[in-house]
């Protein structure tokens, strides 16, 4: 009769599993600027729109994905105003 056993290094998975996670992580500003310009799309808009965002995401959509800020305006027949707003942690339209 044989018997193998195993040595145990770490924790069990239920106790990793069940640990609450150490911070909370945000989606990176130019994830949330994608996310922003689809909202745009679904949505349908008359007269003055402003994208009140964090900075980093304003920066994102000046910055890298200009060139799909600018098919989006093409697509709603109009220019989303950017408003940079520091300390919001996303993005919100505001009619105006």
């Amino acid at each position: 009769l044989v018997e193998i056993t195993r040595q145990r290094t770490g924790h069990p998975l239920a106790t990793l599993f069940a640990r609450p996670a150490r911070r909370a992580t945000r989606p990176r500003p130019d994830a949330q600027a994608c996310a922003a310009l689809r909202a745009a799309l679904r949505r349908s808009w008359s007269g003055k729109t402003v994208l009140a965002a964090d900075p980093a995401i304003v920066e994102a959509l000046e910055g890298p994905l200009a060139p799909a800020l600018e098919e989006v305006n093409r697509r709603l027949g109009l220019a989303l105003e950017l408003a940079a707003e520091p300390g919001r942690g996303g993005y919100e339209f505001r009619q105006g």
